[in-house]
């Protein structure tokens, strides 16, 4: 099993990020007080990753392949004292194989753990890969920052601009932000990428809970040559205690 999660305590380079280009975006449309609405947002994020470490919450991954559930798994997830999250897991299940004639041969033996190898070999690239856009360096964002370009949200995100780059993790692949122009939130995330040549898209969408605390709502990884497709939902947020 392998799992992707939007960490707020590990992920602040996004943040930050989204401060300097929202800033940017707002300056190419005129707007005043760049400087001042720059700093307020940055203060607003670092504001609402302290109020999300007072939370203890759900989370769910379901993973499917060729529209087959192979697994779920259901966490509890909590910070620390040292400001990492801590996750148990809580529920969950494997699908089971399904019995063949040939597997019950050494042959089919064989060509079933080949498989399984592979299969096994990429799910722990994918994790590795997710985990290096989870924590992309300071100075590679910044890069980032120089070369995005700027557009306004279409359709469901109108009212955002949309903060697009290349090349930021790996040749060819493709980051965009969604910020909303007047609260300064990220409403979605998304990044198009590839691992060993098979596409990769994977989209976050964020939610608020009741004292105004953004979080991220849900994330989907995408592999279609793979027919994978993995989802992970965080919900059931209590504040100060479990769940």
């Amino acid at each position: 099993m392998f799992r992707f999660h939007a960490r707020p305590g590990r992920s602040w380079q996004l943040w930050s990020l989204s401060v300097a280009l929202t800033a940017s975006a707002a300056l190419a449309q005129g707007l005043p007080d760049v400087a001042g609405m720059k700093e307020a947002f940055r203060k607003q994020q670092q504001a609402n990753e302290q109020a999300l470490r007072q939370y203890s919450w759900k989370s769910r991954t379901e993973v499917r392949v060729g529209g087959e559930v192979k697994s779920t798994v259901l966490q509890m997830v909590r910070y620390g004292a040292d400001g990492k999250q801590q996750k148990t897991v809580i529920g969950g299940q494997q699908a089971k194989e399904k019995s063949k004639l040939l597997q019950k041969t050494p042959v089919g033996a064989l060509v079933t753990r080949v498989k399984k190898k592979k299969a096994e070999e990429f799910k722990e690239g994918l994790r590795k890969l997710l985990e290096a856009y989870a924590e992309i360096p300071e100075e590679r964002m910044q890069w980032f920052m120089k070369q995005a370009t700027f557009q306004p949200g279409q359709d469901a995100m109108q009212g955002t601009i949309r903060i697009s780059g290349t090349d930021v993790v790996k040749l060819y692949d493709t980051l965009s932000i969604w910020v909303d122009l007047k609260t300064r939130e990220k409403r979605r995330l998304e990044i198009v990428t590839a691992l060993d040549g098979d596409p990769v898209r994977v989209v976050s969408e964020f939610g608020k809970l009741p004292d105004g605390t953004t979080y991220t709502k849900l994330t989907t990884v995408d592999v279609k040559s793979k027919e994978m497709k993995m989802v992970t939902e965080n919900f059931d947020f209590t504040r100060g205690g479990t769940p």
